[in-house]
């Protein structure tokens, strides 16, 4: 353990700033531990003292563990004591001996039932037992009341189906496991069952042997090996202390230093009140004829009171809702959201504008050198005649452009304008994509994997992954019965504002992007066509001499052949530097795909079997998998493209 906590001690060294003003919020240290294991019919040989013993043991080690870890990493977490929490469904014999022990050792409990309340507590055959069962729910932090069924005319395997659910529902909010197990294979949705998909998952397992003497041990992820408990302090410090602390970055391929990541960069970020990157917003919608569509907006509201509009939008849009979900939700997400988001905004903006405008200036910088050029060249006293005080003025502003866009490019790339960018967006998308799945009790999957030539960047081994995964931790489970209107009220809300505003969005930013574009491609020929035709002019000029006989004429038209390729190429320059035909493609695909899980969540909707909430969080994961693939794919394409010196 105390080489864990020294490598979580090195981690958080360099400690974030104390700042009074305003700033994205940090988690709070929280720790999750599923249950599985026997009911009393498979535990009668048990010494229930012993057992009680042993879960005891096993909770008071992690409970010691994660305390030593937040006092050696509270710079990356909130002061407060960690949330320490017990995931259990609350079924007679191994269930409740875990909850029994978490509550005595002031972790909290939550409750993912496979059934509502009144028909689960029909497993319990005593009055004592149910009554039991009823007090441990009232102390309990959120209860989830799943809509399982017993009813075998629909599916013969309805009812084990239901109680599998529950267990997907424990070992998606957990970060350790309890197993309580005799080590044989069972039935579907047993005890066996959950041991196997936690080791898949890479959850630690602790497994106290369901008989006497109740050997404890820590199975190893790959299932197959076994850790006795004496052995094991240190493999479980080394897990918990990999969910805790960040990951430390590493050189990527072919690189000695690696770069640092953007965790203490995001954290002292405060709230920002003006748009920086104005130039981008006021460039696209010009060359989109975007104006009076929406006329870009340079103050932004407070971060915060942005998403709580939005908050309160999505009340309207499905207010059969209860009211303590969405505030739960809100409570847990909307902040980490808004700045996330936000953020991501202003460095988007900050990013296209500084490379919209390197290349426009680049493409000036040759109009002034061309006018200096002309005018120092036909003798003109800069300090007499008014087109000596032109070239000067020229002269001068070539040199301010240059340095502008040395300035803009080494100072976007020290503050790592683009890196920001994607990161934030990447955090504020998972962010969005849970707000949704937690109404369903579920959590956002790990991101789908990357190609083999950006691994060194793959999202999953980053400090946003890190960040992400410990707001879910402490935000846990909601409390809700799961009936036909809870979850038709959920299945609207996705569809209207997660997936249908996502249609609309993609839509919109087709629409815009296309005629951007259209601007861009024609604009460049028409100025490079225009240079060719002044070109020709020019040389028929010089042989024939038909026209033109004083020079003027060919002075502008020289002006044209240089300047016209300069801002065709920065115009082009910057399409291809935006990836506007590829964007604009993606968004087309986004959009098709979104509509099909809209007409899914439409029929799911309307759907009468059960259980629904199986169908819609299936459909709701599978499309925040596919929001998620689309942020990573343009994630992919910019990762490589810092700002450059327009050449």
């Amino acid at each position: 353990m105390e080489q864990n906590i020294a490598s979580v001690q090195a981690i958080s060294s360099t400690r974030y700033k104390n700042i009074s003003k305003a700033s994205p919020p940090r988690a709070r240290v929280a720790l999750r531990v599923g249950v599985t294991g026997h009911r009393p019919n498979k535990l009668q040989s048990a010494d229930e003292q012993l057992l009680r013993h042993q879960i005891h043991t096993a909770l008071l080690s992690l409970k010691e563990i994660t305390t030593d870890l937040h006092h050696s990493a509270r710079a990356l977490y909130l002061p407060e004591p960690p949330v320490l929490r017990v995931i259990s469904p609350l079924a007679e014999g191994s269930d409740r001996f875990v909850a029994d022990a978490g509550l005595s050792l002031g972790f909290e409990l939550q409750c993912p039932l496979p059934f509502p309340r009144e028909e689960y507590e029909k497993d319990f055959e005593s009055e004592d037992s149910r009554e039991r069962f009823h007090e441990l729910l009232s102390q309990a932090t959120a209860v989830l009341e799943l809509d399982g069924s017993r009813n075998t005319s629909e599916s013969p395997d309805l009812e084990s189906r239901s109680y599998e659910a529950a267990g997907r529902v424990v070992l998606n909010q957990s970060d350790v496991m309890i197993a309580i197990w005799d080590g044989d294979t069972g039935e579907k949705g047993g005890t066996a069952q959950m041991v196997t998909e936690a080791a898949l998952l890479g959850i630690p397992i602790i497994w106290i042997e369901s008989g006497p003497p109740h050997a404890l041990y820590v199975r190893l992820q790959n299932g197959k090996k076994k850790i006795p408990w004496q052995h094991s302090s240190q493999f479980l410090s080394e897990q918990i202390g990999k969910l805790l602390a960040p990951p430390q970055p590493k050189p990527r391929h072919g690189e000695k230093k690696a770069k640092l990541d953007l965790r203490q960069a995001y954290f002292s970020e405060d709230q920002r009140k003006f748009i920086l990157g104005f130039v981008w917003l006021l460039f696209r919608n010009l060359a989109a004829t975007d104006f009076k569509k929406k006329t870009p907006t340079f103050q932004l509201k407070p971060f915060e009171q942005a998403a709580g509009n939005e908050s309160a939008n999505s009340q309207q849009l499905s207010p059969s809702l209860p009211p303590a979900v969405l505030n739960r939700i809100d409570a847990g997400l909307r902040n980490h959201y808004a700045w996330a988001d936000q953020l991501a905004n202003c460095y988007s903006d900050a990013y296209r504008s500084a490379f919209v405008f390197n290349y426009l200036m680049a493409a000036f910088a040759v109009l002034f050198a061309f006018v200096g050029y002309v005018t120092h060249t036909h003798d003109f006293n800069p300090y007499e005649s008014y087109a000596g005080k032109v070239g000067s003025i020229a002269s001068a502003a070539e040199v301010l452009t240059i340095l502008a866009i040395l300035f803009f490019t080494v100072f976007g790339n020290r503050k790592r304008w683009h890196e920001r960018w994607i990161d934030y967006r990447l955090l504020a998308e998972q962010l969005r994509q849970q707000r949704f799945l937690m109404a369903l009790g579920r959590v956002l999957p790990s991101a789908p994997g990357v190609p083999a030539y950006v691994s060194d960047d793959d999202p999953n081994n980053s400090w946003v992954q890190w960040h992400f995964r410990a707001i879910v931790r402490e935000v846990g489970l909601i409390d809700a019965h799961f009936d036909h209107n809870y979850l038709t009220a959920a299945c609207s809300l996705l569809k209207i504002e997660g997936v249908d505003g996502q249609v609309s969005y993609h839509t919109t930013n087709a629409e815009r992007l296309e005629r951007a574009d259209k601007f861009l491609h024609r604009a460049g020929y028409v100025l490079f066509s225009l240079a060719a035709i002044a070109g020709t002019l020019h040389l028929l000029n010089y042989v024939l001499h038909t026209f033109d006989h004083d020079g003027q004429l060919a002075l502008y038209l020289t002006l044209i052949t240089v300047v016209g390729p300069s801002f065709g190429a920065a115009l082009t320059a910057i399409r291809f530097q935006g990836e506007f035909e590829r964007v604009i493609k993606r968004s087309h695909a986004m959009k098709g795909q979104l509509q099909q899980i809209s007409e899914e969540l439409e029929k799911c909707r309307s759907a009468t079997a059960k259980p629904l909430s199986n169908a819609l969080s299936e459909i709701a994961t599978r499309g925040a998998q596919l929001m998620i693939s689309e942020v990573l794919d343009w994630r992919t394409v910019f990762l490589e493209r810092p700002l450059g010196l327009p050449a």
